[in-house]
């Protein structure tokens, strides 16, 4: 369990805090070492994209492994984890001053959501619900 909490959860949280730290202007926590710039293309998309695709990745494989633990369906927690995933990109039109809402982001977050549920399948084969 430690390794899936590792491989699924931390490690893109990590792989998302580089990409910000070495390729965006404004850093992560005011640390910017900012290598790198890229003129609007294929690399802008995944540079700006990469970190939300991660942290979504991150949190949707962490909720699937509570959801097993608590023997919730996988379909209910695909929907449960989809919708959180949801709201917190649709909040971000609310709130244009402090946030940026994007649709690329939008569907690179659900596409997580889906690509964690097929990361964690094995979870819930493995406790029959």
């Amino acid at each position: 369990m430690a390794k899936r909490i590792t491989y699924l959860c931390l490690l893109p949280l990590f792989i998302g805090g580089l990409v910000y730290i070495f390729f965006r202007k404004n850093g992560l926590l005011g640390i910017s070492l900012h290598l790198l710039d890229v003129t609007p293309t294929f690399w802008t998309v995944l540079i700006n994209s990469l970190p939300d695709f991660c942290w979504a990745f991150s949190l949707s494989n962490a909720l699937y492994m509570f959801f097993a633990y608590y023997h919730f369906s996988r379909l209910r927690s695909t929907l449960l984890i989809a919708l959180l995933i949801t709201f917190s990109e649709i909040i971000q039109v609310f709130f244009p001053r402090h946030f940026t809402f994007d649709m690329v982001d939008f569907f690179v977050d659900l596409l997580s959501v889906f690509l964690a549920a097929i990361c964690q399948r094995n979870s819930y084969e493995n406790k029959k619900v």
